[in-house]
């Protein structure tokens, strides 16, 4: 069953519980799984929706705009060399847009690789 970014808003949703500091903290885990259940639906055989990852990115964008402060998780999926097959390419391309998209929006965007935090925006605040 697919889930909307839009479900997930309420306090107590089990992907995101109710926040370490409130129920106003969020985490949402993850972008990458959530595009790719509406980007590929079961109910149409899991033929590519492209359409599907303009509402993601709006629900998305609604999500982080109602609340006051989450942690969005996205798997990065754009450091290797390998050439991927169109369908592929079209989903990075759409996780690549929702990733840039949330970062306009948030304070914050930190990257983890290999167990360091690299800040690209904003300052942690611990």
């Amino acid at each position: 069953m697919s889930v909307s970014a839009a479900q997930f808003a309420h306090a107590g949703h089990p992907l995101l519980g109710d926040g370490k500091y409130g129920k106003l903290d969020k985490r949402f885990d993850s972008v990458t799984a959530l595009l790719q259940n509406e980007i590929f639906p079961p109910e149409k055989n899991y033929a590519l929706d492209l359409p599907a990852a303009e509402r993601c990115a709006r629900e998305l964008l609604e999500f982080v705009r109602s609340v006051r402060s989450v942690v969005l998780v996205s798997d990065y999926i754009f450091s290797d060399a390998g050439e991927y097959d169109p369908m592929t390419e079209q989903y990075r391309r759409a996780l690549a847009g929702i990733d840039r998209m949330l970062a306009r929006e948030c304070d914050t965007v930190v990257e983890l690789a290999a167990g360091r935090r690299i800040v690209h925006k904003g300052v942690l605040p611990f």
